[in-house]
């Protein structure tokens, strides 16, 4: 399996796709389990009209691996009755060139979610690509301080989406779902690229949900430019509107719960430099967004996945390219 991202535009090839994990119900109590049975068919049923959709392009894509992921879970430092869905593999990895990251995520209850992708990790290492996780966090409640809101600074921690790659460049978030330690475990594991520290009062959590790179020169972000470093100082902006659809919070094993800092318009996916994908609720939520990608010469395609706000995960949280390149 070949292996290659250096930016979010390149010609798609191959993508993780994520999925429902239906055997997590097992561990809700929740008075309305029968509704997320439903919510879970309706949305396992369009993830498989969305990979037919990537296909179409000639893109590969690949699914997770399930396992019971009901039972309880234990390490010498925490327990849990059961463990997050594979919906957004973005979560857990950061592919920067042919290296694979598995990223250790701030919640514990996304601990072993590489396991879900296990096939494809070894498939990428056994054809040549770096494959290399992160340390796993302790998560031990004994050195938290219940009432401190940030991320202990203990173990390094970094979300796959608190970073975004162009070329040579890593943006980084580092608040939200990072610490320092795990930022700087992702710099000294790639020296040669330059990282810029976005400013932690505007940019909270996870970057996909702030801005998306369509080509070079050219961003997508709800953000006004004067909030961008110098970086992006002679790009143009097309502007999101920061419309939200709120969804009611039931279990951080099946959603997102920081509605706050996402905007899930930005959570569109390249498949070239020519052609976009965005989830159909947009259309409804961010009109001037559409006309100015129109503007700018784009095919749009729409993707139907009304359920991405109550998940809280967009289309760049639930596919995570493989392998981009021009030409290939």
């Amino acid at each position: 399996m070949k292996v290659k991202i250096l930016n979010n535009y390149e010609q798609l090839h191959s993508c993780m796709l994520g999925d429902i994990d239906f055997s997590v119900l097992d561990s809700i109590t929740h008075n309305r389990k029968q509704k997320l049975e439903y919510i879970f068919e309706q949305a396992h049923d369009d993830l498989n009209v969305y990979q037919k959709q990537l296909e179409s392009y000639g893109v590969s894509v690949y699914r997770p691996k399930s396992f019971n992921s009901g039972k309880p879970l234990a390490t010498p430092y925490y327990e849990t009755i059961g463990h997050r869905i594979p919906l957004s593999p973005s979560d857990s990895f950061f592919i920067v060139d042919n290296t694979i990251i598995e990223t250790s995520c701030w919640t514990a209850e996304n601990a072993f979610a590489g396991m879900y992708w296990r096939d494809v990790t070894r498939s990428a290492f056994n054809d040549g690509s770096q494959w290399i996780p992160m340390p796993m966090p302790l998560h031990d409640e004994n050195e938290v301080d219940p009432l401190d809101a940030d991320i202990p600074n203990l173990d390094p921690i970094i979300d796959g989406p608190c970073m975004y790659l162009h070329d040579d460049t890593v943006l980084v978030s580092t608040v939200g779902a990072s610490n320092t330690q795990g930022v700087k475990w992702i710099q000294t594991i790639f020296p040669n690229k330059k990282f810029i520290m976005l400013d932690a009062n505007k940019f909270k959590g996870h970057l996909d949900a702030h801005m998306n790179i369509l080509r070079p020169g050219l961003i997508a972000t709800y953000h006004p430019r004067e909030d961008f470093p110098d970086y992006f100082k002679n790009w143009d902006f097309i502007t999101v509107e920061p419309a939200s659809e709120p969804n009611k919070f039931i279990d951080s094993k099946i959603q997102d719960d920081d509605t706050e800092n996402t905007v899930l318009a930005c959570n569109s996916l390249s498949i070239n430099t020519d052609t976009v994908l965005v989830e159909s609720s947009v259309k409804h939520l961010n009109n001037n967004f559409l006309v100015q990608l129109e503007q700018y010469k784009f095919n749009i395609d729409f993707v139907n996945f009304p359920l991405q706000h109550f998940f809280g995960h967009g289309l760049s949280c639930m596919t995570i390219p493989l392998y981009r390149e021009d030409n290939a």
